[in-house]
């Protein structure tokens, strides 16, 4: 909610700003659901834990490299594949 704080400060022309909460486990709370719809947040989506995520980054490799079936990597694609469909229809 900061970075929404910030981006309207500096006036940036930003069209959408929706929520994506990381690590996630066991879905997502009655707690977070409450306090995205208190900040008028849309919630795009949720990526869950993923134990490769750390590990990638120790080993300093980009999460691009996670496994084609990572349920992290599966969800980000989710969540920016919904968000490009909309993008077009709305023309962005």
């Amino acid at each position: 909610m900061r970075i929404r704080d910030l981006a309207r400060e500096l006036k940036l022309d930003i069209r959408l700003i929706a929520l994506v909460v990381s690590r996630v486990r066991d879905g997502l709370s009655p707690n977070l659901r409450a306090l995205a719809e208190e900040a008028n947040l849309e919630i795009a989506g949720a990526i869950p834990e993923d134990s490769l995520i750390s590990r990638l980054d120790e080993e300093g490799k980009p999460i691009i490299s996670l496994p084609d079936d990572s349920p992290a990597r599966l969800a980000v694609e989710e969540i920016v594949g919904s968000y490009l469909k909309r993008g077009v229809r709305r023309g962005l």
